[in-house]
């Protein structure tokens, strides 16, 4: 009697056991690998937020300098701090004239390859003492055609600056106009 090898089951169950045992080594390949690249992204966000950290602290530390010295504009190159460094460089009017009085404070942070940018805008804090053309503590009695009109001294000459406008006119008490 022959016995046909093909039509026999001997064997069948370590075939189908290798099978899927080449199944799952393939899905916990995929699964390392995907473990992998989530730790490589939240390794390269971690120092994206540290070198956003670090680039804040050079900008407010650039700040702070400008508030104690107006002259100072030389910045900051690969200052240490924390696992990183900074870099920070100030534009104002002398390099760029179309500022005017802004200071733009411009700061670079690096960890392990990572960059994080902040930029400033500082403007010095305008202060008027005087809001009104003309004020006074009790009473402002005008008489016989007066006019006033708006000109800010500290913004250029008068006939520059001139809005056309009527000026104001305050007082703690009464204003009296009179022809």
């Amino acid at each position: 009697m022959k016995i046909n090898h093909l039509q026999s089951e001997s064997g069948a169950a370590l075939v189908i056991t290798l099978t899927i045992m080449a199944l799952l080594f393939m899905v916990a390949l995929s699964s390392v690998d995907r473990s992998d690249t989530n730790v490589d992204m939240t390794f390269n966000q971690v120092h994206e937020e540290q070198a956003f950290y670090i680039a804040e602290a050079g900008a407010k530390r650039a700040f702070i300098q400008l508030n104690e010295s107006n002259e100072w504009r030389d910045g900051y190159y690969g200052e240490s701090y924390g696992e990183g460094t900074y870099t920070v460089t100030v534009l104002d009017s002398i390099s760029e004239p179309a500022l005017l009085d802004t200071i733009i404070i411009n700061s670079i942070g690096k960890v392990d390859g990572a960059e994080a940018v902040i930029v400033l805008e500082a403007a010095p804090r305008i202060y008027n003492p005087f809001r009104y053309a003309l004020y006074a503590d009790e009473l402002v009695d005008m008489r016989n055609s007066f006019e006033t009109d708006s000109y800010n001294s500290d913004s250029g000459t008068y006939a520059s600056t001139l809005l056309n406008t009527s000026g104001d006119v305050g007082s703690n008490g009464i204003v009296s106009a009179n022809n």
